[in-house]
């Protein structure tokens, strides 16, 4: 098995769980999270520019990817949950997902999911943030070769990533597919021990897919593949 495909069976696990939160925090209502009410800075970068062709797809508009919670931005909710779960937890993985749509605006992601590790506990947790509030989904042991992520080397946000993947191509692939889901993985190289973003867009129809994976601190593409 491929880093990619290990890559992307890992993010489908974490999605699945993610989905079975969110419904949970539905029916729970507003004000069951202890961390509801965290205030965080928006750090988002502005939107570039891109151009367009006759038959290309539209201009991606990434408003809402400005207005929405980034992977930095909820990564502190996501802090302060693991710590409270295990006070040496560490980061291992963040991941996201989002509808892609058909036109080349990818919807913002509402939910981001942190995997934590935790040396003393010999266990790893799974946590969602939906929007302030944070929740552990689930809890187990890692099953593939996870490097810890440091943060302090995570420059590059969500919506910049965004961007590099739509520059690259996947502007072009979502214009020529009808339907595509985005999704993103944030994780440490375990050869170079780099932090990477891996970005992949999916045809959930045909099956086709166009992926990005980048350097999370200076912004590099590393590799483009479809």
């Amino acid at each position: 098995m491929t880093r990619t495909e290990w890559l992307i069976g890992t993010v489908l696990v974490m999605l699945i769980a993610v989905v079975a939160l969110v419904v949970a925090l539905f029916w729970a209502g507003p004000g069951r999270s202890d961390l509801s009410n965290l205030d965080l800075v928006p750090t988002a970068a502005a939107p570039g520019s891109w151009p367009t062709t006759a038959g290309q797809a539209a201009a991606p508009d990434l408003r809402g990817w400005q207005n929405s919670r980034t992977a930095q931005m909820a990564y502190g909710v996501a802090q302060a949950k693991a710590r409270q779960w295990q006070a040496d937890a560490t980061l291992l993985m963040v991941t996201g997902t989002a509808d892609a749509g058909d036109s080349a605006r990818p919807s913002a992601i509402s939910t981001w999911g942190y995997l934590y590790y935790s040396p003393a506990a010999r266990s790893a947790v799974a946590i969602s943030v939906v929007e302030n509030r944070a929740a552990l989904v689930t809890q187990g042991v890692p099953a593939g070769p996870l490097a810890p992520l440091d943060a302090s080397g995570w420059r590059i946000d969500s919506p910049a990533a965004v961007e590099k993947l739509l520059a690259a191509g996947g502007a072009e692939f979502i214009g020529q597919e009808e339907s595509a889901t985005l999704f993103m993985t944030l994780t440490t190289n375990n050869e170079s021990g780099r932090i990477e973003w891996f970005l992949s867009l999916i045809n959930n129809q045909s099956g086709r897919s166009f992926t990005v994976r980048l350097d999370a601190s200076t912004g590099e593409i590393l590799e483009v593949g479809a």
